[in-house]
């Protein structure tokens, strides 16, 4: 990458100099970066763009200052990823950050960030545990909320209002909570984040619940082992969801999230042809749902077994 003399005007599709604020594990500063021109392939600077924006997860860009600079990264970043647009409004319950759950971003940032995903027809999703960074997002339009382990009544009832999704990751704590009982090392904090998390994320499920609020299926997986994803299920109904409305949560509910429905989520003429058959009736037994033993995609078999009796 040839770094800028200043000699040469900029590009015009790069964006001007920009403040960026850093927040790095308690370590704050604020630098001014220089865009710069690069022969390097197109996919090469975009891995190193992602790779940028990991390394600062806690970055964020001075709205205040450099907005239209705010608003062209996002652009950048909702183009690279096609679907939903992930946005990190509270950190994960597995960072450390002396045990609170903090809002990451401001409300402008927050706006920003919508606004131009929605621009280009991306859905968006919040990672957020706390109620604050919560309603902060839903207020920005946010599609969904992801987690949502410490909402509050406001931002549930904001939810309701606005048709915003929840999606708890019911099997996230779950895998956690196997992995404390197994006597897996955490730091306390994290520990401790978890433990609340858990205790907090149920209730909020079934005030969710009680309140109408949309609910989609999505599992984290990862913070368990893949494979299991299904039991995400039984976790909902075992909070009392029934099981034909779980059934439904994992995909027209899903599919309408997505905004995908008029292509899958249900089976009717027109829509991709994408079947799974179960033993038994498991709106009798949700836990059927763990034993798929045909899978069919867009038309195309990709699993047929004999089914067995569970």
């Amino acid at each position: 990458m040839r770094e800028s003399d200043g000699s040469s005007e900029i590009p015009a599709r790069f964006p001007r100099p920009f403040l960026l604020r850093l927040d790095f594990f308690g370590w704050h500063d604020t630098v001014c970066l220089q865009p710069v021109e690069t022969k390097e392939p197109p996919m090469l600077r975009r891995i190193a763009f992602v790779a940028v924006c990991f390394l600062f997860i806690g970055a964020r860009i001075d709205a205040q200052a450099q907005k239209q600079a705010e608003r062209s990264y996002v652009l950048k970043a909702a183009r690279l990823f096609d679907g939903k647009s992930d946005s990190l409004a509270t950190p994960g319950l597995l960072v450390v950050t002396g045990g609170r759950i903090v809002a990451q971003l401001t409300q402008e940032e927050l706006n920003a960030i919508v606004d131009e995903a929605h621009a280009l027809r991306r859905k968006t999703a919040a990672h957020a545990h706390g109620a604050e960074a919560a309603k902060r997002a839903i207020r920005a339009g946010i599609d969904s909320i992801e987690h949502g382990s410490f909402l509050d009544d406001q931002a549930l009832d904001m939810m309701k209002q606005r048709g915003t999704y929840l999606v708890p990751t019911l099997m996230a704590i779950e895998g956690l909570q196997e992995k404390m009982d197994r006597g897996v090392y955490m730091p306390p904090a994290i520990a401790a984040k978890a433990r609340a998390a858990a205790n907090a994320l149920h209730q909020t499920f079934q005030r969710a619940l009680a309140k109408g609020v949309k609910i989609g299926l999505g599992t984290d997986a990862s913070v368990y082992p893949h494979g299991r994803n299904a039991e995400e299920f039984h976790q909902m109904v075992d909070l009392g969801m029934k099981p034909i409305e779980a059934l439904k949560a994992g995909t027209s509910s899903d599919a309408d999230l997505l905004g995908l429905a008029d292509k899958i989520g249900t089976l009717e003429p027109g829509k991709f042809a994408d079947v799974v058959a179960v033993p038994l009736d498991p709106t009798q037994n949700i836990r059927q749902t763990e034993h798929v033993f045909f899978v069919m995609k867009e038309g195309v078999i990709y699993k047929n077994e004999k089914p067995a009796a569970h």
